[in-house]
């Protein structure tokens, strides 16, 4: 067992390295062939270098500071992964330095990704219709014979490692916490191929989730409706004690109809997709923004020299409220009734229901509101249910389970036993760290490795952010 841990850990380590040079290196290639910085800024309009987006799509400062706390603050708490991912560390320590290391490495790949795209854009606009397409298309036209194999290889190979680790502990999930209590006291086979039929099934439902999807963007935006559903739950748990099974059960089942079933189910009926109210479509908005003059500014008149800045108008064309687009259900009868396509935004339809006029809102501020109510709403249900229930019965293994939480991990399986007996014995033994005393929150104080902690990754973020607006502006 040991031996396969190992080579799993050595595997993993090598397709990192991989990765990380498969996604550098048609950035060079990309700049050589524009013709260099000049070439290749040349080529992209002025609101694709914004580094919280323009607001003329729907992404701004706005949307993505929602889409990051309800998907890497709120969802991120709740995936399968990450609670084996920092049980497996030896200590803290190493839980949260591999933990911080590896997001911090993913955000500088996401950057080099970002930079790719909009390479990809320089090269490849005029002829790529599908933007899911365009690092095959990349690879294919930037890298010779050779690398073209190895990049295959070896994004494939990173794949489906991730495949194949997430789809063995997703079938430990159901058959533990989903299949073995409605069939318990089987033998140990029994549940080994469930698992394996389980597995098949996981990997059956991905490939129809990738067709049935509208693509890698529509995949993320819909992440953190998916993700809130057990990350509210989890991160509540770690740190209110008075969260009860019956709140958390009403909260799945309400947020999983809303936004897991809902958004798919009720577009296949054809009263729903053809609703008028639910085709609705925003009004058109003009809008102003400083951004820098070009030579057609400078020939108008509105600015004196290129690049000074100067207030333009946008004008944002009508966007679907609710379903992800809409169309003439005629394309040739301009007069033919609209039809809704794709999945349903179903906070918005909250949104609407609780008197918000989504009408003069622009796309960005829509994709904010769906966010918004994927944070609140979770909460919202947790919270009041949990003080008006209780859970019987279990007030000793809640108190274990928080004392547990506190007892430092010691590298030395014996001691490390030995500390959590003399806490089992003791579950108020470290009630003085709490940050409110004689409460139900169990927030701790901080010390000072949390302390040196936090500062460090706001320098990491601040340093990452300015490095990649530092490149922006070279642009």
């Amino acid at each position: 067992m040991m031996g396969g841990l190992k080579a799993t850990v050595w595997n993993t380590f090598i397709q990192g390295i991989l990765i990380l040079i498969f996604s550098g290196m048609m950035i060079p290639i990309g700049i050589v062939k524009l013709g260099g910085w000049d070439g290749f800024s040349a080529k992209m309009p002025e609101n694709m270098l914004y580094l919280f987006g323009s607001g003329l799509t729907e992404f701004s400062i706005w949307s993505i500071a929602m889409y990051m706390i309800a998907n890497y603050i709120i969802g991120i708490t709740g995936h399968q992964g990450n609670m084996a991912n920092n049980g497996s560390a030896k200590d803290e320590l190493t839980a949260r330095t591999g933990n911080i290391s590896g997001s911090y490495t993913k955000r500088i790949l996401t950057i080099m990704w970002a930079i790719c795209g909009l390479l990809a854009y320089a090269l490849f606009s005029g002829s790529i219709s599908d933007p899911d397409t365009a690092w095959g298309v990349m690879s294919n036209n930037l890298l010779g014979t050779g690398l073209k194999g190895i990049m295959i290889a070896g994004i494939l190979a990173a794949n489906m490692s991730t495949v194949a680790g997430v789809s063995i502990y997703l079938s430990a999930l159901f058959v533990r916490h989903l299949y073995k209590p409605f069939a318990p006291n089987k033998p140990e086979h029994h549940y080994v191929n469930v698992s394996r039929v389980s597995i098949a099934g996981i990997l059956l439902l991905s490939v129809y989730v990738a067709i049935a999807s509208g693509g890698i963007i529509e995949i993320l935006k819909m992440l953190p409706s998916l993700n809130v559903i057990f990350g509210a739950p989890v991160m509540l748990l770690l740190f209110w004690k008075r969260l009860t099974l019956k709140a958390v059960y009403t909260q799945v089942i309400i947020c999983s109809l809303l936004f897991a079933i809902a958004p798919g189910m009720l577009p296949k009926f054809k009263s729903v997709k053809e609703s008028q109210w639910l085709t609705q479509q925003t009004n058109e908005v003009t809008v102003y923004q400083k951004s820098p003059a070009n030579e057609r500014d400078v020939e108008s008149g509105a600015a004196s020299k290129v690049g000074e800045k100067i207030k333009k108008e946008f004008v944002i064309t009508p966007k679907s409220i609710f379903f992800e687009k809409v169309a003439r259900s005629n394309p040739d009868n301009p007069d033919s009734p609209m039809m809704g396509i794709g999945r349903i935004n179903m906070e918005l339809v909250i949104a609407k229901a609780i008197g918000m006029d989504l009408k003069n809102k622009t796309p960005s501020q829509l994709l904010t509101i769906r966010y918004l109510v994927d944070i609140v709403l979770p909460f919202l249900i947790l919270i009041p249910i949990s003080y008006v229930t209780r859970n019987k019965g279990l007030d000793e293994n809640i108190a274990r389970f928080y004392v547990k939480m506190k007892t430092k991990v010691i590298p030395d399986a014996a001691l490390d036993k030995a500390e959590l007996e003399i806490s089992y014995a003791n579950p108020s033994r470290f009630d003085h760290l709490k940050l409110f005393p004689n409460s139900s929150w169990e927030f701790c104080k901080w010390n000072w490795e949390d302390t040196w902690g936090f500062l460090l990754c706001i320098a990491l973020t601040v340093g990452i952010l300015g490095g990649f607006w530092a490149v922006m502006r070279l642009l």
